[in-house]
């Protein structure tokens, strides 16, 4: 009997263990599903702050749990199909993040660029990840001028000097 109680113990921990995975990826694939209604009825006009923020976070949300080609294909859609131009660096910059997690910072670098250029606000984000991507392909001095640039408008980003430094080091 003992030994039936242990063995169920383990069944039922294991059995709980896959539903809290399975959960978290069925949660995933539900929003990503309520996303992509919600795009279909996207128009230019109608796109305003509210619809941004929430995208943004869905977004992050999808990037977050490694849906990176679900998110370019969202990000995509968006800036094909007349997003206001004064939500695009958002969606360049995501775009941009998802290339550098998948190591192609050339492209990412790219992403970054047109986020930084596509807004008068200043984009710190885009410069931190762009100096990041531009020392993976061996562009030290300049990712060490993003860097030093976005550490003299925020000190959110100063404890990442170390990393940057082996990055450079490395190559």
């Amino acid at each position: 009997m003992k030994k039936f109680l242990y063995v169920l113990s383990i069944v039922l921990l294991l059995t709980f263990i896959l539903f809290v995975i399975f959960r978290k990826q069925f949660d995933l694939l539900k929003e990503l599903d309520l996303l992509k209604i919600e795009l279909r009825d996207v128009n230019e006009n109608e796109f305003d702050f509210t619809d941004f923020y929430i995208l943004e976070d869905a977004l992050d949300s999808i990037i977050d749990n490694g849906g990176y080609e679900d998110a370019k294909s969202i990000i995509d859609s968006l800036l094909n199909n007349g997003i206001k131009e004064e939500f695009k660096y958002s969606f360049y910059f995501r775009k941009g993040k998802i290339l550098y997690l998948q190591s192609k910072y050339p492209e990412a670098i790219q992403y970054f660029n047109s986020a930084i250029n596509s807004t008068q606000k200043l984009e710190l984000e885009s410069y931190f990840w762009r100096s990041f991507s531009l020392a993976k392909i061996g562009k030290c001095d300049e990712a060490l001028e993003d860097y030093k640039f976005v550490n003299f408008h925020s000190l959110k980003y100063k404890d990442f000097e170390g990393e940057l430094y082996e990055i450079c080091d490395s190559l």
